[in-house]
């Protein structure tokens, strides 16, 4: 492919990508995690930005780059839900425009590349959070590229300098994006030494200069960033450990990656119910596992006849791809840790680009028959995506609502007891009061933060008026409250997406 072309539908595809992010990012409310994101993404300056970092523990700390891109994105764009959310819009379309502009592949491989990222429905449902996950896909990109390359070498032919770059950036991306995919790096940087020393020796190597100095660089923000992050440990800082990995957590890893989420219930239903609600959705998955079927068996025989050619090409990528994932299952049971789909977003990539080539060999000189078959899974993919951004099913924790009815409380000098996120509270305007557990607000009203507390002090309080009860099993782990409500009389009122509202039957003293 020309450089022209190669320009034009890197182009094409930047400009594809955004539409698919503009319709893909919402201005619905934040939740817990793009809270706390927020919150210091508001911070009026470097030092206020710092100072919130260092006193909000949690797994801010541990995503650097994020925060401080985030930091400055708010203060060119704004604030807002969606202007927040918007980061990533550039950010997917840069990571997809370079892979299919530099990574030595197909055209119709590229194509089918771009039509799997802009119908993923775990790309589209991270497009709409807050937080480092497309990040760390551009990450995971750029690595992909760079070991795709080196693969696809011309026997004899030395690498170039630039792939070695490229991994060297995608993995300062990774690596500072968020302390989690650093374990990826081992295994990453093993599948590229392996790769370059087998097309060049070491001696031959260390003579390029480029080379050297990306290896430097790259080490001293390693241990720049590793000194960093012991700090961050030391602090006591840290993903929540509410929930540990087990069969159900990777079984859902793997529901993420192959696009059921759009069709399932929403993450909120799904993470109260279990499989009790994925059984509510059994029609809507039927007909998704059917669309997976029809475009595997269009797949099947090129992916039959060239399987041996394709493990023996490519069989360290996809070892390594495998290894991985194995690995950080095996953390996540070691360290206590939920690992879910999301925190290996780095992988991603490697998914999509593994489909795109299937159906492109399986496209290619088909009958129309099996061609229709290979665009069944897209096709069905993109209803899942839609079903992600419009579906109330799939709607995020509804804090902006929560928070407009306890002002309305507050306005009239209730008593309104808050058992959900500080964050939440605080970006949409209940601080600094739900910080202070029992100070008044300027209208005379009395906000009280009640997470997880005692009976007996939810008893010294003053009797509320209003409940805001979010997710049970972080704010009401030990069913205090809800033993608490239900002696005295207490009701939903409202219902929002992970939120309920509770009034008092009757007024009690």
């Amino acid at each position: 492919m020309s450089r022209y072309h190669k320009n034009l539908v890197s182009l094409s595809t930047l400009f594809c990508v955004s539409l698919v992010g503009f319709v893909a990012v919402s201005p619905q409310s934040l939740w817990i995690d793009e809270a706390n994101t927020a919150t210091k993404a508001l911070a009026p300056d470097w030092e206020a930005f710092v100072s919130a970092m260092v006193t909000e523990k949690g797994s801010d700390q541990q995503m650097p780059l994020y925060m401080v891109l985030i930091w400055l994105w708010e203060k060119a764009v704004g604030s807002s839900e969606f202007a927040l959310r918007a980061l990533n819009i550039p950010l997917l379309a840069l990571a997809i425009a370079w892979i299919i502009g530099r990574t030595r592949i197909s055209l119709s491989v590229r194509l089918w590349f771009v039509v799997f990222a802009c119908v993923s429905p775990m790309v589209w449902a991270y497009l709409d959070e807050a937080r480092p996950y497309i990040l760390q896909f551009f990450g995971g990109g750029l690595i992909m590229s760079s070991l795709v390359n080196l693969t696809n070498n011309p026997q004899g032919k030395p690498p170039k300098t630039h792939d070695a770059l490229v991994a060297v950036g995608g993995a300062l991306i990774l690596y500072t994006a968020s302390l989690l995919s650093a374990l990826s790096l081992v295994f990453f940087g093993s599948a590229f030494l392996i790769l370059w020393f087998r097309a060049e020796p070491l001696s031959v190597t260390l003579r390029r200069p480029m080379f050297l100095g990306a290896i430097s660089l790259m080490m001293v923000v390693f241990v720049g960033c590793g000194i960093y992050y012991i700090w961050t440990l030391l602090l006591g800082s840290g993903a929540s450990n509410i929930a540990q990995t087990n069969i159900h957590s990777v079984m859902f890893c793997i529901y993420e990656f192959m696009g059921f989420m759009g069709m399932g219930p929403g993450r909120a239903a799904l993470r109260a119910g279990g499989a009790s609600e994925l059984m509510r959705h059994v029609p809507a998955l039927f007909i998704y596992i059917v669309a997976l079927s029809v475009w595997a068996s269009a797949c099947f025989p090129f992916a039959y006849r060239n399987a041996f050619l394709i493990i023996v090409r490519y069989k360290i990528i996809i070892t390594t791809v495998i290894i991985i994932f194995m690995a950080f299952t095996v953390v996540g049971i070691v360290a206590d840790f939920r690992i879910l789909g999301r925190h290996l977003m780095f992988l991603l990539p490697f998914v999509l680009l593994g489909m795109a080539g299937l159906s492109a060999g399986a496209f290619r000189n088909a009958s129309v028959l099996r061609q229709c078959g290979v665009t069944t899974l897209p096709a069905v993919m993109l209803i899942s995506c839609l079903n992600i951004r419009f579906s109330v099913i799939h709607a995020k924790d509804d804090y902006r609502s929560s928070a407009v009815e306890t002002s309305k409380y507050l306005a009239n000098g209730k008593v309104v007891w808050w058992a959900a996120d500080k964050a939440g509270a605080a970006y949409y305007s209940l601080s600094p009061v739900v910080f202070r557990e029992s100070e008044v607000s300027s209208s005379g009203g009395k906000l009280y933060l009640v997470n997880a507390r005692s009976t007996e002090y939810l008893e010294s309080l003053p009797f509320p008026d209003l409940v805001v009860l979010s997710k049970v099993d972080i704010y009401d782990a030990n069913g205090t409250l809800r033993e608490f409500l239900q002696k005295r009389a207490f009701q939903i009122d409202q219902v929002f997406p992970a939120m309920t509202l509770w009034k008092p039957v009757s007024k009690q003293d």
